[in-house]
């Protein structure tokens, strides 16, 4: 059946025993081979990514890309330490990088968030080792397929019984993986995973009197059944610096602040195909329903015979700030997770939150969540949030404060098209999640945003990306709108130029411009530089202020390594009517 490759297999499977059979198992698996031995079809994988740099221009470079299976058109699910989820659209792939377009371009993202994307294969050369939460974890971005390490075979594992013939009497004319077992997570041996990293912000006038520096360093660590009971133990946590420096106009002096922010510290066992029953114990974020945020306390799920899933959880509340100290807020949330079949890729989820703060009941949240997410043909994913007003509240009744849809398609040639709506009011809470507002703000202030975006490949070197939106607020309305094509192999062997116009018209004022980009990626390596003219112009002001102008020239830089190394440099100018200002950053990156 399998000739000289079965062969070779068969002799692997002898020499390394049961331990290094489900090793193979899992990676032949993961990568369709076991679809070749007549296995079940294997669902899309969850390929773990991370953030290289902040957005810019709405759009975020992560660390993965061709060689990985992304697609142009993939959609990217980022999952900020704060809680939540952000979605985006892979716009141009490199061999070992991707730029994601953001489909709520004023998302902050920092540097090394972590985010996952569908692919249906693992192309040759990319990482497969998983992370705990069932994802492909990138150990090391450019590795060659790995096995699961173990300590041995599992208990009452038996040697081959007929050496000549495989493990346990296989022969050619089995399936592959016949009579393999595979290793229980309690059987393993303990194994470290996870990034380091080191990021660096600044911004200063061209004068000198004025400067904002921001440092973050911080690690992200799991390691693999630490107790023998199969579970895990995650810990993500960093120290940030900031120093800024007042001019003589603001008063001069200067102002600093350090601290530490532990970001997840918690203990999770069960969840494997082993185990239907998954217990959390610490700081962590939900999985089902990241919206929550960060949590203290303790979780547990279960998931029954058919793929659906249900949870509780009980915890303190930290401060959703840049420390994420004090607990005056206790919350408790329950879940139901309905799948359409063993692909998950067809899922409905529906949550409720009760929070209380210090001794007052306050928020009552009911969240909706949906995602269609087929390889081929219309995809949709949306959420709601539902907040019930009662007692003291300004207003009773239920109200929908937050919500987000975004249905889409790719089609064929890597076409792709997709409509997006976003809605947000202010929740009236007495917890402080949100700065200071006003009475007026939270009977009244609303956002509405509805966008259509999409991307045309002409031929194998030409690509349009187009977007248009419209929005309006409690006291205005507008809209936006940006037109670009993507030239591939101009100017020099492998570069590629951009070309980009944009214009935005709001109440009282007018914005257009033009971005012009050129960069080169080779191997491990990429570099890009961009110049961009704005200008803005007012109603209602004196002349001399009814018209501003700015241009941006940025230079960046990628370079990564096959033993999981990435660094990403930036430097960029601003010149403005008023004052000039220089930029400078990098982030550094380590995946072992």
């Amino acid at each position: 059946m399998f000739g000289a490759s079965g062969s070779v297999l068969c002799a692997l499977l002898c020499q390394g025993g049961a331990e290094a059979a489900s090793g193979i198992g899992e990676v032949l698996a993961g990568s369709g081979v076991a679809q070749a031995a007549g296995a079940a079809e294997a669902p899309p994988t969850q390929l773990a990514l991370r953030t290289l740099g902040p957005p810019r221009d709405g759009r975020v470079v992560v660390d993965r890309g061709d060689r990985d299976g992304l697609t142009l058109g993939d959609t990217v699910t980022f999952q900020p330490r704060a809680g939540g989820e952000v979605t985006g659209i892979v716009r141009s792939l490199d061999d070992q990088r991707a730029s994601v377009e953001l489909l709520l371009r004023e998302t902050a993202l920092p540097a090394g968030t972590r985010g996952f994307v569908l692919v249906q294969r693992q192309l040759a050369g990319a990482a497969t080792g998983t992370a705990p939460d069932g994802t492909a974890e990138p150990a090391a971005p450019n590795t060659t397929p790995r096995t699961a390490p173990h300590a041995g075979p599992p208990s009452g594992a038996r040697p081959p019984s007929n050496p000549g013939h495989g493990p346990d009497g296989w022969t050619s004319d089995m399936p592959l993986l016949a009579n393999i077992g595979a290793v229980r997570p309690e059987s393993r041996a303990p194994r470290l995973t996870g990034r380091v990293w080191t990021t660096f912000d600044s911004i200063f006038g061209a004068d000198g009197a004025r400067s904002d520096s921001f440092f973050r360093t911080g690690t992200d660590l799991t390691l693999e059944n630490p107790f023998g009971a199969g579970g895990a133990l995650s810990f993500d946590g960093e120290v940030t610096a900031r120093e800024t420096r007042l001019g003589d106009d603001a008063g001069g002096g200067e102002e600093s602040a350090a601290g530490f922010r532990l970001n997840r510290f918690a203990y999770e066992v069960g969840g494997s195909r082993f185990d239907s029953e998954r217990w959390t114990f610490g700081r962590f974020v939900s999985r089902e329903l990241p919206e929550v945020g960060v949590q203290d306390g303790v979780e547990w799920s279960r998931r029954l015979d058919n793929g659906h899933r249900f949870g509780v959880s009980a915890a303190f509340l930290p401060e959703p700030d840049q420390h994420l100290d004090g607990s005056s807020d206790i919350g408790l949330t329950g879940w139901y997770r309905w799948v359409a079949d063993t692909r998950e890729l067809t899922t409905v989820t529906a949550g409720v939150h009760k929070t209380v703060h210090e001794g007052k009941s306050d928020r009552d949240l009911f969240l909706l969540k949906a995602q269609h997410l087929p390889q081929e043909g219309w995809t949709f994913l949306g959420s709601a949030w539902i907040d019930l007003h009662a007692g003291d509240d300004l207003d009773d009744g239920l109200a929908l404060t937050e919500a987000y849809t975004s249905i889409g398609r790719r089609f064929e040639g890597q076409h792709d098209l997709r409509l997006t709506y976003q809605h947000r009011e202010y929740p009236e809470l007495l917890r402080d999640e949100f700065p200071p507002v006003g009475v007026e703000s939270l009977t009244d202030g609303r956002l509405d945003r509805l966008s259509l975006g999409g991307a045309m490949t002409l031929d194998g070197d030409r690509r349009l990306t187009g977007r248009v939106g419209t929005w309006s607020d409690e006291r205005d309305a507008g809209g936006d709108g940006e037109l670009g094509v993507e030239l591939r192999d101009v100017l020099l062997p492998g570069g590629r130029l951009r070309l980009t116009a944009f214009a935005a018209q709001g109440k009282y004022s007018t914005l257009r411009g033009a971005r012009v980009a050129l960069g080169r990626s080779e191997g491990r390596f990429a570099w890009e530089l961009m110049y961009e003219a704005q200008q803005d112009l007012f109603e209602g002001f004196e002349t001399i202020n009814d018209d501003a102008r700015q241009h941006r020239l940025r230079a960046t830089t990628d370079f990564f390594t096959r033993a999981g190394l990435n660094l990403s440099v930036y430097g960029e100018l601003q010149l403005q009517d008023i004052e000039d200002a220089y930029l400078f950053g990098f982030h550094l990156g380590k995946s072992f």
